[in-house]
């Protein structure tokens, strides 16, 4: 049914096959801006075929996409990722780990949960089963987010955490190494 009337319409005024870099992105626009020096501002919607894996485009992205002028403006048909923005790499970072944890990691605990509370050196953490455990931050306690070392004070509220842990002489939870941050996709 989309595609009778888009070839109905198509007798109208006629597709552009618009390559350039993205200018910017925002609230339905997406601007790209031409070798040529034009610049075409036009709405993507739900209609819109996207034949990249991603949808979210940063400024200077090279794409290529068919845009149907109209009337009332203009909106996307089909966009297409030719290239990625060059982006900085992320600063490679040194930690000084145990030499033991390369070998044999510490802690026989592996869990995730959400962090509740934090009091000094002991924080609240629940596990999907609702469970509270109570745990003791250590001062060799190895904590990552985002892909880089934080700092105890760094440990965001209300966010899902993986917890590697183990019990000590007194029957407490130690946590020896914990991460939090999102799934990173390949470009």
């Amino acid at each position: 049914m989309v595609n009778l009337l888009l070839a109905l319409l198509s007798f109208v005024q006629e597709p552009e096959l618009i390559r350039g870099s993205v200018d910017r992105s925002q609230g339905g626009e997406l601007v790209v801006k031409t070798p040529e020096g034009r610049v075409v501002s036009c709405q993507t919607n739900t209609d819109t075929h996207h034949e990249s894996p991603t949808v979210l485009w940063t400024p200077g992205d090279r794409i290529e996409g068919w845009m149907w002028p109209a009337a009332d403006g203009c909106r996307w048909l089909s966009l297409k990722l030719l290239l990625r923005a060059n982006r900085p790499e992320r600063p490679k970072l040194r930690l000084d780990l145990n030499p033991v944890d390369s070998i044999v990691q510490r802690g026989n605990l592996v869990f995730s949960g959400i962090v509740l509370r934090i009091d000094g050196r002991q924080m609240v953490v629940r596990a999907r089963s609702g469970t509270l455990y109570t745990l003791l931050l250590r001062s060799d306690t190895h904590l990552f987010g985002d892909g880089s070392a934080r700092r105890p004070d760094e440990i965001p509220f209300n966010r899902s955490v993986y917890v590697r842990a183990g019990s000590n002489f007194e029957g407490q939870i130690e946590v020896f190494r914990m991460a939090w941050g999102e799934i990173l996709h390949p470009q």
